[in-house]
């Protein structure tokens, strides 16, 4: 078999580890792949190489490439809020976090730890007019979940979403230098819009985030870090407050 045939076959199964969700640095990826190029008809590739092991180490390597590709593609831009001065190399923090919404088409992630600010609950429920679109909110304070819930117009009623109010665990308590004992509060401020988009930044969704206050953020594009920031968001200790099933909304008393 020459090198180049090889060399096809070897990003043949690389496209195959991604499709099949395989993590080239999982403790139990060799013995995945192995089997992977039985099913494939390339077992070869392990022959010629000579082991399994060999074979990893290039799928590390592709993987690894990949990531840089991906950290490069990533466009960022500077946002903020800079009330009374002026914004010359940077985008406005509300006008970013409205385009966002307005412009997604499939999906809204949105963590809070405040979310009151008037425009852009208006924002989000002219998205969810659209059909097959999927909100999910993750909130510190449960008034705000209450509040955006239960005002959500009749005439623009999610056909999928879920809320979330962040819980502290016992085990995630923490000791400060006094001696007192904290649990960490959650304090993101992110969205993630049509898994590529996102806004990550100090700005909380009120109206002093949006215009009053001094803010600092930025706005990516990037389906990697879109995709890091929703399974962040997954394994998140939450209770469930709100769902939508179709056009009826049931509130879900906590646990």
């Amino acid at each position: 078999m020459g090198h180049a045939q090889i060399a096809r076959d070897m990003k043949t199964l690389w496209d195959l580890v991604r499709q099949e969700g395989i993590d080239p640095y999982a403790p139990h990826a060799s013995k995945q792949l192995a089997e992977l190029a039985r099913a494939r008809n390339l077992t070869y590739l392990l022959a010629s190489t000579g082991t399994a092991f060999e074979v990893i180490d290039v799928m590390r390597a592709m993987y690894k490439q990949e990531i840089e590709h991906q950290k490069q593609l990533a466009a960022l831009e500077l946002v903020t809020t800079l009330p009374g001065m002026t914004q010359e190399n940077s985008r406005d923090t509300a006008t970013v976090i409205e385009s966002l919404i307005s412009e997604a088409r499939r999906s809204i992630l949105l963590l809070a730890y405040r979310l009151t600010e008037r425009e852009l609950l208006n924002k989000l429920h002219a998205y969810h007019r659209q059909p097959g679109t999927r909100l999910r909110l993750m909130v510190s304070h449960e008034e705000d979940l209450t509040g955006i819930m239960t005002r959500w117009p009749d005439n623009a009623r999610p056909r999928q979403v879920e809320a979330f109010q962040y819980v502290k665990r016992e085990d995630s308590k923490i000791q400060l230098h006094t001696g007192e004992i904290i649990y960490p509060p959650f304090h993101a401020k992110t969205i993630v819009t049509d898994g590529e988009y996102c806004y990550i930044g100090s700005a909380n969704f009120t109206h002093g985030g949006m215009s009053r206050n001094v803010e600092v953020g930025v706005r990516v594009q990037s389906e990697h870090i879109a995709s890091d920031l929703w399974r962040v968001a997954e394994a998140f200790p939450t209770r469930l407050l709100h769902r939508w099933d179709g056009h009826q909304a049931r509130i879900i008393s906590p646990a």
